[in-house]
């Protein structure tokens, strides 16, 4: 399956260079968040494998 990117929140970029995100694992746990800047405002995001999220979303129910 193809990668995609997970998005987990938008946050102001002047936000961010205030207060850097923390390294942190992805929920997948197999890849690191990362922020991408677009118009001045930063996206939080992760890159994931499709299955991996749908298994995860199957066991909460």
């Amino acid at each position: 399956m193809e990668p995609f990117i997970y998005l987990y929140a938008f946050i102001p970029e002047e936000e961010v260079e205030s207060k850097p995100l923390a390294n942190m694992e992805g929920f997948d746990r197999q890849n690191n968040i990362y922020t991408v800047t677009i118009d001045g405002i930063k996206a939080v995001v992760c890159r994931s494998i499709v299955r991996n999220i749908l298994k995860k979303s199957s066991k909460k129910k």
